[in-house]
């Protein structure tokens, strides 16, 4: 695949949108499809992010330098998480999808906040996702940068910036954490989340489920997913009935009820990459600092590096899904 220069200003514009109702227009996300890309999640079996990014990958449309799974949740479900993604991967293969690495088990511990509250005297883990990482981003550049998907928790992220903080402006992480607070995948480590904050540029999609103006993308956004459309894709021949295919239609999560996976929760953070028209609520901020209680502080700056993503349109989103997956040219090769 010919790559080009991944512009931080695109041409499309995002409405900011605050409280208080006022509204601008801003810049865009920094980065496009045209930029490498590293996907980085947890549980697979409750989302199709992973099936989402291998359609995108093996189609040619991005450049898949890595996939990792990190979870510190609970080591038996983090092996669980670790063997199912290779899987995921094997039948993509067999499936006649390309393009793909192998998958790199991430951490499955956190990151330990020094007593100092310094960033800088953090013992990395030296991790192997953290060196894959590293890799990927030193060939990237602050213009055309390695753009991080992250479904779950920051801390192979954070581990490559303490095993090489140069990347550190070669690197944007587009995931589903809060920027203002910290959410369910933040609070799986939260020191590894302040570090992102303070030291990458980010785009947030909060995984917060209240009724606040930052749960809109994830109450409202998310693509329909629902199996139906999957079955009948199957039997009417729009996606050849392969054991990737089949795995989508069966998988399920052991606890979710069905209609959890109707709706895809990490997928927003894919989107953008294909549909930066996605987004249509932004706003910026910048991290000046970790407080007393190892957590960023962050405030509002129309040039910040931090997008915080609070409207997206559902209708793009499901149709750039759909797309994505029924599209011939991924697995005819």
């Amino acid at each position: 695949m010919k790559l080009l220069f991944c512009l931080p200003a695109l041409v499309v514009v995002f409405t900011y949108w605050m409280s208080s109702s006022s509204t601008e227009a801003v810049d865009t996300i920094p980065f496009d499809k045209n930029c490498p890309v590293i996907y980085d999640n947890d549980d697979h079996r409750d989302m199709y992010t992973d099936e989402y990014l291998f359609s995108l990958a093996s189609a040619g449309s991005i450049n898949l330098k890595g996939i990792i799974t990190s979870y510190s949740g609970d080591k038996n479900e983090y092996d669980l998480f670790v063997t199912g993604r290779q899987q995921i991967i094997d039948k993509a293969r067999q499936s006649g999808l390309i393009n793909l690495p192998d998958a790199t088990a991430g951490p499955f511990i956190s990151l330990l906040r020094p007593k100092s509250n310094h960033i800088e005297d953090t013992p990395s883990l030296n991790s192997a996702a953290g060196q894959v990482i590293v890799h990927a981003a030193m060939q990237a550049s602050p213009e055309k940068p390695l753009v991080i998907i992250a479904g779950g928790q920051l801390t192979a992220i954070a581990d490559a910036y303490l095993q090489e903080p140069q990347i550190a402006d070669r690197v944007v992480v587009c995931g589903i954490f809060g920027t203002l607070h910290e959410t369910y995948n933040a609070g799986l480590d939260s020191w590894a989340w302040a570090i992102v904050i303070r030291k990458f540029r980010c785009v947030s999609i909060s995984d917060s489920e209240d009724d606040a103006p930052y749960s809109h993308v994830f109450l409202k956004g998310r693509p329909l997913t629902g199996k139906q459309r999957i079955r009948q894709d199957l039997e009417n021949g729009v996606i050849p009935s392969t054991s990737f295919y089949i795995w989508m239609l069966e998988k399920h999560h052991p606890v979710h009820p069905p209609v959890y996976m109707e709706k895809d929760g990490d997928t927003p953070a894919a989107i953008p990459l294909m549909r930066p028209d996605y987004l249509t609520g932004v706003e910026r901020w910048r991290c000046t600092g970790i407080d007393d209680n190892g957590k960023p502080v962050v405030v509002p700056d129309s040039n910040g590096p931090l997008y915080l993503i609070i409207n997206a349109d559902q209708d793009v989103a499901t149709m750039e899904f759909w797309r994505a997956v029924e599209e011939t040219k991924t697995w005819r090769h």
